[in-house]
């Protein structure tokens, strides 16, 4: 256990190649930590997460050996207590994202679209583990608000496997993630799944992967969606359309 009451980067930690690890954040206290990892023995250390509040995670496995380190980039105020251990495979990660998430603040990540309310969103997330998955989180734009999200979860094969409320829950939060809870938890076996987003206004902004950004990932969208209603089957893309794709992850 430690403490940030500055700029600064803990001591670095090995992780095993197939090993879980979690990071614990405490205390009261204003600023940004970054954690980061390294697979070249610490000559460069690449971004993994940024957060700027508590946070109790455990962080997926990876097949290489890796070190670990929290960075404290930005500082304001008070003392942040951490701990980051090694606690052994798993078996899951806990998120899985539609593209890389971390080398590029949320507020200039992707663009910043405004959605139509008769539209749905397709992004391919790839679950490289079975695991427990809660819910989806999408990236909200510059406006968040009076807008309501519906999300729901698709198989290869098009069929719907889960949804969040089909009442809605209200946009909120922005140039930040929104994690919305299915109705209810289900187990993900590994492999390729569809994540669809939908709003039923246009005053919210939602974060899409642009064109030429980033490789082999599919997105399209649905047209003449009706909010509230959500289709048992979709037909799964298999082409990338630029600002489809909403920047997302499965929780």
């Amino acid at each position: 256990m430690a403490t940030f009451a500055a700029v600064g980067v803990s001591t670095a930690l090995f992780v095993k190649g197939g090993t879980q690890f979690r990071t614990v954040l405490t205390g009261t206290w204003v600023g940004t930590i970054q954690l980061q990892e390294s697979n070249n023995g610490g000559s460069s250390y690449a971004v993994i997460d940024s957060v700027t509040a508590n946070i109790a995670l455990d962080y997926e496995t990876k097949p290489y050996d890796r070190l670990l380190r929290l960075s404290c980039t930005a500082y304001t105020s008070g003392t942040a207590t951490y701990t980051l251990t090694a606690v052994g495979r798993v078996g899951a990660r806990t998120k899985y994202t539609a593209v890389p998430i971390g080398s590029v603040a949320y507020g200039s990540f992707g663009t910043d679209t405004t959605p139509v309310a008769t539209v749905s969103y397709l992004v391919e997330i790839f679950v490289g583990e079975p695991f427990t998955c809660t819910g989806a989180a999408c990236l909200n734009g510059t406006a968040a608000a009076t807008d309501k999200y519906i999300f729901a979860l698709y198989d290869t094969s098009g069929n719907l496997l889960a949804t969040t409320a089909l009442a809605g829950v209200t946009a909120t939060g922005t140039d930040a993630f929104q994690q919305i809870a299915w109705t209810a938890p289900l187990q993900l076996p590994a492999g390729r799944y569809i994540l669809m987003v939908t709003t039923n206004g246009t005053t919210t902004r939602l974060r899409t992967i642009a064109t030429a950004t980033f490789v082999n990932v599919l997105a399209g969208s649905l047209t003449a969606q009706v909010f509230a209603t959500v289709p048992s089957t979709i037909v799964f893309p298999e082409t990338f359309t630029a600002d489809k794709g909403v920047i997302s992850y499965l929780y």
